[in-house]
């Protein structure tokens, strides 16, 4: 959550997956229809037996989609074999979900309005110039998110002015302060069905509690999230645990209301609203939210509301219409009591299974609901799924990965092809491990990684600088406390291993 919009009017907690119709509590195949209704659920768990066998273990990829390990349930990654590019699920421009590219270059605008697109080509690190750029509609403090991808098509004239989707509903780029030189290419709107499309499932496991899970047309299959029952609210564990036997927690609605800068009276005076972009019962007063006493309900809706305006000197005014109406539409609330969170179902992080690799679940009345990380009992430490180039699919600790292509402050050659990791001083020993992946990784395909050895890099180090390859002139400075001033370690990757001599697999 953040403040956004220009006047800081509204801290609003985004809706991860959109709300949908539909009375029954069956397993529901739905589309991305209006948000769902929010009212107070059941709060009692049900103690039922777990399920046998559990059914949303891990996520996994279809015939076109397939999975990027470690998998985010907030941040889904794919790569698209088709395209050859990372995607994630995003709402595109025909009102449906699709995996749409994520490292596409944003597009600037030529009229004041952002609907005239244009495009000045981006180097990509696999040759020659980026050939998806995107807007995601992002301005305003409740933007729609609507993905749109484009293509450069014929060369124009540089255009007069140049507009970047940051604000709402557009800013006027300075070119003073960021160059912008071209050529400058018509943005041709790319076609929504050339992407993969995405429905979801929302699958009740408890009376209380569903898990949702977006389908892709191509078979693949991504757990994402939970929903409060019987109304389908989206819920979220709160507070958040890190480890399993950690302080109790619920399943709170996960739209929540926060403190902005709107007032109720035209004084600008008492006690600041807070906001959220659809409505909700929970104001959350802290942004990091890791105590009950963080959340309150809310109270009146207030629907005239007050700010001070920064452009006119702090005079007190009513909110601008593009602020509260279409598409930014936004509610306003008192602060309410305390919030009872036994209103809401309990969750537990809990760790099963007796072999070394063992699965964390989130549970909620005796029932397994989806799988949330991995654990090594060898390392006592999480592990993560990954697929490895000497075949198979093995949970691995702690690791750094070296991608060829990116950048890197520091080289262990002239050449600056060897790229080296800080130990991290909070540590206890260094990284045990390092992922190398091959040239031309994410260029052509989303290649799988070879496990070595991590060892200390001895001798001279090296810095991409004004194009070339160069002597390092200082070292980075060390971190600040509470970490000690220990000399400072760089690695670099050793010899390969044999995953099967220190990792333990993980079943497909």
């Amino acid at each position: 959550m953040g403040r956004v919009g220009p006047f800081r009017i509204l801290v609003a907690a985004t809706l991860a997956v959109p709300g949908c119709g539909g009375e029954t509590i069956d397993r529901i195949s739905v589309g991305h229809g209006p948000p769902a209704n929010v009212g107070h659920d059941a709060g009692s768990d049900s103690g039922v037996a777990p399920p046998d066998p559990v059914e949303f273990e891990r996520p996994s990829s279809g015939t076109r989609l397939t999975v990027v390990e470690p998998y985010s349930p907030d941040s889904p990654l794919l790569w698209d074999e088709e395209k050859n590019i990372l995607c994630s699920p995003r709402l595109a421009t025909d009102g449906t979900r699709r995996c749409l590219p994520t490292l596409g270059f944003s597009v600037l605008f030529s009229d004041s309005l952002c609907r005239l697109a244009v495009i000045t080509p981006d180097p990509d690190p696999c040759g020659g110039s980026r050939k998806y750029y995107s807007d995601s509609d992002s301005a305003g403090q409740c933007a729609t998110h609507v993905t749109t991808v484009y293509t450069a098509g014929s060369g124009i004239d540089t255009p007069q002015a140049l507009y970047p989707h940051n604000a709402h509903p557009c800013s006027l780029l300075d070119r003073t302060v960021q160059p912008s030189e071209g050529p400058y290419y018509e943005a041709v709107p790319s076609d929504p069905a050339e992407w993969v499309s995405f429905t979801e499932e929302v699958v009740p496991v408890t009376d209380q509690l569903a898990v949702t899970v977006w389908m892709g047309a191509d078979g693949s299959r991504l757990p994402h999230g939970l929903r409060l029952l019987p109304s389908k609210t989206p819920c979220d564990a709160f507070p958040r645990p890190q480890e399993p036997a950690a302080p109790r927690t619920w399943c709170v609605p996960t739209v929540r209301a926060s403190p902005g800068d709107g007032f109720p009276t035209d004084q600008c005076t008492g006690e600041r609203l807070a906001g959220a972009c659809q409505q909700t019962d929970v104001i959350q007063l802290s942004p990091t939210g890791r105590q009950p006493s963080d959340l309150l309900e809310t109270g009146a809706l207030v629907s005239t509301v007050y700010f001070q305006n920064p452009a006119e000197g702090g005079k007190c005014m009513t909110l601008p219409p593009a602020w509260t109406s279409a598409p930014n539409a936004s509610v306003f609330y008192q602060s309410g009591s305390p919030l009872p969170l036994e209103r809401y179902p309990t969750l537990t992080l809990a760790r099963q299974g007796s072999g070394r690799v063992q699965a964390q679940y989130w549970t909620s009345g005796g029932k397994n609901l989806f799988v949330d990380s991995y654990f090594d009992t060898t390392y006592g430490e999480r592990c993560t799924p990954t697929r490895l180039s000497t075949g198979g699919t093995w949970c691995v600790p702690s690791a750094v990965a070296f991608i060829p292509g990116l950048s890197y402050n520091l080289y262990g050659d002239p050449g600056c092809t060897r790229p080296l990791a800080l130990a991290d001083p909070s540590l206890s020993s260094p990284y045990p491990f390092a992922l190398v992946y091959p040239a031309g990784h994410s260029c052509t395909s989303w290649s799988q990684p070879t496990l070595t050895s991590m060892v200390e890099h001895r001798g001279s180090t090296f810095q991409i600088s004004g194009g070339s390859c160069v002597p390092s002139e200082s070292p980075p400075p060390l971190p600040p406390p509470p970490f000690p001033t220990a000399p400072q370690l760089y690695l670099e990757p050793g010899p390969p291993i044999d995953p099967a001599d220190l990792l333990a697999a993980v079943p497909q």
